[in-house]
């Protein structure tokens, strides 16, 4: 024993070797565990988001604007965030898996775990009213991220279809002026429109709007809808 520690010691010396600090085995780890707390923090974000956009949409209007199930689709999932979600949620399994307590669970525990955290953490964040706020600063310093909503937004824009979205420029009892995001203005005629239309029919209000066109610029709606949506760099309140 006593020989052998001789050879280590003079190994060493020979070779001029010196320990390694703990923090080259340690801060790997930690940083991985930093990633995995910043990427689950952004896959609850977006499904805030995805869950905030579902509470926007009128399910009811999207079901009848729709031809079809896959059109229905479209209208109502926020593909996006989607994506993101699926993007953050696989990059969070991966990183764990190559932490030091990866090898101890299975792929689908992880999965599992992570996965209802996830969703878990998405709910407190809309149900505390967060997702609007993070949505206001995207679009506010991101113009791609504005440019994207306006173009989710022109999925409504299809008068030959009837259906139709703008911004109110004029209103009185049986027709309304509508500015399209192509700012071109409709006359709208509202006289066939039930239920509570006073929130809905004011200067500035953004609609969502069915019916039929009958003419150049002209349209006749069936039902309407508020909508919280970029239009002209405002936001209006649903």
């Amino acid at each position: 024993m006593v020989d052998l520690s001789k050879k280590v010691f003079e190994k060493i010396k020979k070779d001029h070797l010196t320990p390694t600090s703990a923090w080259h085995y340690v801060l790997p780890n930690v940083l991985k565990w930093i990633w995995i707390v910043v990427v689950v923090i952004m896959a609850a974000v977006s499904t805030a988001l995805i869950l905030w956009e579902f509470q926007l949409n009128d399910v009811d209007m999207n079901r009848l604007a729709a031809d079809d199930f896959w059109e229905f689709m479209y209208f109502n999932v926020p593909y996006l965030w989607v994506v993101l979600l699926i993007i953050f949620g696989g990059l969070a399994h991966l990183i764990y898996k190559y932490t030091k307590f990866g090898y101890r669970h299975c792929r689908w525990t992880v999965f599992t775990v992570l996965g209802g955290f996830i969703v878990l953490f998405g709910i407190t964040l809309c149900v505390s009213e967060l997702a609007e706020p993070v949505d206001s600063v995207l679009r506010e310093n991101f113009s791609m991220y504005d440019d994207i909503e306006v173009e989710e937004s022109q999925r409504w824009d299809m008068p030959s279809k009837g259906i139709l979205v703008g911004s109110v420029t004029a209103v009185n009892d049986k027709i309304i002026v509508l500015e399209r995001l192509n700012e071109e203005e409709w006359i709208v005629d509202i006289s066939e429109v039930k239920g509570d239309r006073e929130e809905k029919l004011m200067v500035g209000a953004f609609l969502r709007i069915l019916g039929n066109q009958t003419g150049d610029y002209l349209f006749k709606a069936s039902k309407i809808a508020l909508w919280k949506r970029v239009f002209g760099g405002s936001r209006q309140e649903s």
